[in-house]
């Protein structure tokens, strides 16, 4: 006879990698810091030079506008916003596109230690998700074949 978890420990468990999987999915969907932070920063200057020029047209810090300005395209551009973490060179020429210095990204003193921490942080939640995307499939076989297992030996009228 086979030893058998509780059938309410297998949901439990179940519970806990779906949950596990969708935090690391949520994770891994989330635009970086550097990215979020270009973005707010074109939008912040949009609408401020709105404001100072009411009425209008050719605003500069429309992604069509900064883009060039960048020396990328529109489309490459709009990825820098959402999900693609610019090179060093690339984040100075954005920044001078902002009109602001070069090293205006450039992470120093307590930034740069909080960076390399998110950046060893995020390797981590990388290999996680990696490890988890092997494993999770691995032992929701497991878990089906425990239920068969549970369903026959029930049928069979054998107690656990």
């Amino acid at each position: 006879m086979q030893t058998q978890l509780p059938q309410t420990n297998l949901r439990n468990l179940r519970k806990i990698l779906d949950r596990t999987m969708a935090e690391a999915e949520k994770a891994l969907r989330e635009p970086p810091a550097v990215c979020r932070h270009i973005r707010e920063l074109r939008l912040e200057r949009r609408e401020h030079w709105k404001a100072e020029h009411p009425g209008e047209k050719g605003n500069p810090f429309t992604q069509e506008n900064v883009a060039p300005r960048v020396g990328v395209t529109r489309d490459q551009y709009v990825k820098y916003e959402k999900n693609v973490e610019p090179s060093l060179e690339r984040l100075r020429a954005i920044a001078g596109a902002f009109g602001l210095p070069g090293d205006y990204f450039d992470p120093v003193g307590p930034l740069a230690e909080m960076t390399a921490s998110l950046e060893a942080e995020t390797e981590r939640v990388k290999a996680v998700a990696d490890d988890l995307e092997v494993i999770v499939p691995a032992l929701r076989e497991l878990l089906e074949a425990l239920g068969r297992d549970e369903g026959r030996d029930q049928a069979r009228g054998e107690q656990p």
